[in-house]
């Protein structure tokens, strides 16, 4: 099974090699996204395809470090805008982008942009059945649980624990390695509040509503981002108007 990167010094580009049966979906992503150039989302400058070799090469631009890594010197709002920016533009071509984390986006010169698309699916061929979903960090509850299927909102949840993560230098609901999914469920609960759906009730212990992260921007993306009901959250779109008001 293919799946390695690595950097090229001269010229400075990412070479990424995915195995030729399972990369196709991949490989469709990264060519629709890159139709028309965005610049929040890496740049595609060619791939070739090898069935001999069963690996298919992807040649991407080189955007600097990842934000786990280094933040960019920028404020957080203006981070918080770019990221969203390119969420947004995923979801708009029917793009979920399924593995939204720090190390997923990179930035030089002051422009960050999203990449790895290896978990990355069109709308239209959204699994009904379970799907390896992000890191277990950035899993929104309805996928933790298994019971509903993956959507953009489950982006949007994601995008919520980064902003969190930047803001307070760790994942908010996730506290230690080896954590189980309902004691993400339970930390979840204790953070926003309990759930009012009874999906959830067999795993909320701690039934205590704390404030959300401040008072103004903060907590308006904190309400609008983590709800529930995915179908509640705000899309990447109004977001960004959140951004910008």
């Amino acid at each position: 099974m293919y799946n390695n990167i690595k950097i090229i010094i001269d010229p400075p580009i990412v070479q990424k090699i995915i195995d030729y049966e399972t990369g196709e979906c991949e490989l469709f992503v990264n060519i629709k996204l890159n139709q028309r150039i965005h610049q929040h989302i890496i740049k595609l400058l060619n791939y070739e395809k090898n069935k001999t070799l069963g690996r298919i090469t992807l040649n991407f631009e080189y955007g600097g470090l990842n934000l786990k890594e280094q933040l960019p010197n920028m404020k957080y709002k203006e981070i918080f805008k770019q990221m969203t920016s390119a969420v947004n533009f995923c979801h708009k071509n029917k793009i979920i982008h399924a593995d939204l984390k720090l190390d997923n986006f990179v930035h030089k010169n002051g422009i960050i942009k999203l990449i790895d698309f290896g978990n990355s699916i069109p709308e239209s061929l959204i699994p009904t059945d379970e799907y390896e979903f992000i890191s277990i960090i950035n899993r929104p509850p309805e996928l933790l649980l298994n019971i509903h299927s993956l959507g953009t909102f489950s982006d949007i949840w994601s995008l919520g624990c980064i902003f969190s993560q930047i803001i307070k230098g760790y994942n908010i609901f996730v506290t230690g390695e080896g954590i189980t999914n309902g004691e993400i469920i339970n930390n979840i609960a204790y953070y926003i509040g309990p759930s009012i759906s009874p999906k959830y009730e067999e795993f909320l212990d701690c039934m205590i509503e704390l404030p959300n992260w401040n008072t103004g921007l903060e907590k308006k993306l904190s309400d609008a981002i983590f709800q529930w009901d995915p179908h509640n959250r705000a899309s990447a779109e109004e977001i960004l108007e959140l951004l910008n008001s």
